[in-house]
């Protein structure tokens, strides 16, 4: 065979088969860019994956439901809680006062019946009451009850059940209802019909008015404990309530203080 043919044959054969190693190198070009497409759709997924995160931050909705909790603690001590305080600082209160009585009431609470008796000098004026305070969640008239402040030779008043000899300047001022005092001497002063004690540990403070005689909420009577009536006589800060042992009462104190 002429040798010219022959070489010509064997070129033409040589481009094709360098036009076919060329589109296969354009398929394999072509499945890398399919194959970095379907990353890049699968990078959208990450993406998606992370619009799941942020479901995730809908978690931070579930710390919401930590709220719930918070309602769950709030059900919890539901028994705990009880009623309400009539007050939470002592401008919640006002005065009454008639030649018979001197009385701390909250705000919009009816006035008691008046002794409708003449008088020179109303009971606040004549124990030197000025204006009510709150104490242990209750309105009071804030008498001085504080014996040590006596200082006239003279025996305190001997008084009935349910009330303390007050404290007038320097010496005695007569007998009082013990939950109008702004504190009193000791929980076995407590002595009235539906009162209990409680005592605010003050961790140094004033124990002359730590202790108050409290009137039972309605609704605990048979059961004047912390479970029942706490939140109605221990406020802020002093929260965390505690049963006396022995004795009738219960105690205030300061978790965070």
């Amino acid at each position: 065979m002429n040798p010219k043919i022959i070489f010509a044959s064997l070129f033409a054969l040589g481009l094709v088969a360098c036009g076919g190693s060329t589109d296969a190198g354009a398929g394999g070009a072509a499945g890398a860019g399919n194959a970095g497409a379907s990353a890049g759709a699968s990078g959208s997924g990450a993406v998606a994956g992370s619009g799941g995160i942020s479901g995730g931050a809908g978690i931070g909705g579930t710390s919401g439901t930590g709220a719930v909790g918070g309602g769950g603690a709030s059900g919890g001590s539901g028994g705990s809680t009880g009623p309400a305080p009539e007050c939470t600082e002592d401008s919640d209160c006002r005065l009454f006062t008639d030649c018979c009585t001197c009385v701390g009431l909250p705000k919009g609470h009816a006035d008691p019946p008046s002794c409708n008796a003449a008088c020179s000098i109303d009971q606040c004026a004549a124990h030197d009451v000025k204006a009510p305070s709150c104490r242990a969640g209750r309105c009071v008239a804030g008498f001085n009850c504080d014996a040590s402040q006596a200082l006239c030779f003279s025996l305190p008043p001997t008084c009935a059940a349910g009330q303390v000899p007050s404290v007038v300047g320097s010496c005695w001022g007569g007998c009082v209802d013990a939950t109008q005092c702004l504190g009193v001497q000791s929980c076995a002063e407590c002595t009235g019909v539906n009162t209990t004690c409680v005592k605010y540990d003050l961790q140094g403070g004033d124990t002359s008015v730590s202790s108050h005689c409290v009137t039972v909420p309605k609704g605990c009577e048979g059961s004047p404990t912390c479970s029942c009536m706490g939140s109605s006589v221990c406020a802020t800060p002093y929260v965390a309530c505690g049963d006396f042992s022995g004795i009738k009462g219960m105690g205030c104190s300061c978790p965070n203080c």
